[in-house]
């Protein structure tokens, strides 16, 4: 997880210095599943047998809870970074907030990738 978050803090770093452009118009928003069978992002994706040759042929489903990232185009253009907002501390997440989301990850990735003996 820490890889995810510093590559992401890389891109926006670089992004913010005009050195690269962002990957995507939207990115990808996840939310909390209204049914967990049907509308689960990560229970939806059968990734046993999967390894670095057959990755990019796994195929990510569109459900509800996770709408997929969008390209930029015409109508969604590359933003140009101009200056960072100003967020009060009540805009910002809740400590429980993130525990919650934390909890969350740990849950999927145990779920996907047990740990073995």
């Amino acid at each position: 997880m820490q890889k995810i978050q510093r590559a992401c803090t890389e891109t926006l770093r670089r992004w913010t210095n005009g050195k690269k452009s962002l990957n995507f118009g939207i990115p990808m928003v996840c939310k909390e599943p209204t049914n967990h069978i049907t509308d689960c992002y990560f229970c939806a994706i059968d990734l046993s047998g999967m390894n670095r040759k057959k990755r990019d042929s796994l195929k990510y489903p569109d459900v509800l809870s996770a709408r997929r990232p969008v390209a930029h185009s015409e109508e969604i253009p590359v933003p140009i970074f101009e200056e960072l907002p100003n967020i009060s501390d009540e805009d910002a997440s809740s400590f429980e907030d993130l525990k919650k989301k934390k909890w969350f990850l740990k849950m999927i990735l145990h779920i996907h990738f047990p740990k073995r003996n």
